[in-house]
C-alpha cells in the first residue's frame, strides 16, 4: 500500500465513522474503523483479497449509512476516497509485478494526476446529482446509459491510442 493509498483509506474510514457516530451508531462507527484497519493490515501483509473485501465493505457500510440518514455529501467523499485507495493499491501491485519500468516516479505522478482528475470529476458529478433531481422516464434512462457506455468506450480507446 502506498502512502497516498493509506491516507485515502484512513480518510474514507474516518469519514464513515464520523458520519455514523453523528447518528449515534457507535457499533457501525467502530466497524468502519475496524474495516479500514483491516484493509490496511491486509494490504501490508499482501493478502490478495484485502483490497476487494475492503472496498466492498466500505461501499456496503456507506449504503447502510445512507439508509440511516448520514449526509449524502459525506458518504460521497468517503466512497470516492475508498475507490482511490483501492485503485492505488491495485496500481501498486501492478507496478510491483512489472519486470522493468523506465521512469517509475513519472509513472506514479501521471497516475496520481489522472486519479485526482477522475476523483474530482466524480465528486463534481455526485454533488450536482445531489442538488438537481430530474425525473426521467425509462426510455431516457436507457438512452443516457447507452450514451454513457459508448462515451466511456471511446474514452478508453482514445487513452489506449495515446499510450502507444
Amino acid at each position: 500500500m502506498t502512502r497516498w493509498g493509506g491516507v485515502s483509506l484512513g480518510a474514507a474510514s474516518g469519514l464513515l465513522a464520523a458520519g455514523l457516530a453523528a447518528q449515534e451508531r457507535w457499533l457501525l462507527a467502530a466497524l468502519a474503523i475496524g474495516l479500514g484497519v483491516g484493509w490496511l493490515a491486509g494490504s501490508w501483509r499482501q493478502w490478495s483479497a484485502a483490497n476487494t473485501v475492503g472496498l466492498a465493505g466500505h461501499i456496503t457500510l456507506a449504503v447502510a449509512a445512507a439508509l440511516i440518514g448520514v449526509s449524502g455529501s459525506l458518504l460521497l467523499v468517503a466512497v470516492v476516497l475508498a475507490l482511490a485507495g483501492w485503485d492505488l493499491h491495485r496500481f501498486s501491485q501492478r507496478v510491483g509485478q512489472a519486470a522493468r519500468i523506465e521512469q517509475p516516479a513519472r509513472l506514479w505522478q501521471t497516475h496520481l494526476r489522472w486519479l485526482a482528475g477522475v476523483g474530482a470529476a466524480g465528486l463534481g458529478a455526485g454533488f450536482i446529482a445531489q442538488k438537481w433531481q430530474i425525473s426521467l422516464g425509462l426510455g431516457w434512462i436507457v438512452l443516457l446509459g447507452l450514451l454513457a457506455a459508448i462515451s466511456l468506450n471511446l474514452l478508453v480507446l482514445a487513452l489506449r491510442q495515446r499510450g502507444r
